[in-house]
């Protein structure tokens, strides 16, 4: 699984479309539809897919979650995460 990069597909399911939890931008590297880590409903949806892929791959005792090719400036378009990453001292994304 490739997050939190590469889920436009996840934010677009009926349930979760409302929250807002991909962000949807133009430019940057070409990697759009990215998750907005300070929804909490995206740890719930990630949580759940998790869950399920557990459930189906009972031998292995890994799961990969991916973390690279997010783009910065979709992050960038933002302010909430912008925010949080203040709050945190998060100087940048790497």
């Amino acid at each position: 699984m490739d997050t939190p990069a590469h889920v436009r597909s996840w934010g677009q399911a009926e349930q979760w479309k409302a929250k807002d939890i991909s962000i949807k931008c133009h430019g940057g590297t070409g990697y759009n539809g990215q998750f907005d880590v300070t929804v909490p409903e995206v740890f719930t949806l990630a949580k759940d897919v998790i869950q399920e892929v557990d459930k189906l791959f009972t031998n292995s005792p890994y799961i990969h979650l991916g973390g690279d090719e997010v783009s910065s400036y979709c992050w960038n378009l933002r302010p909430a995460i912008q925010d949080f990453m203040a709050q945190n001292n998060i100087a940048n994304y790497g």
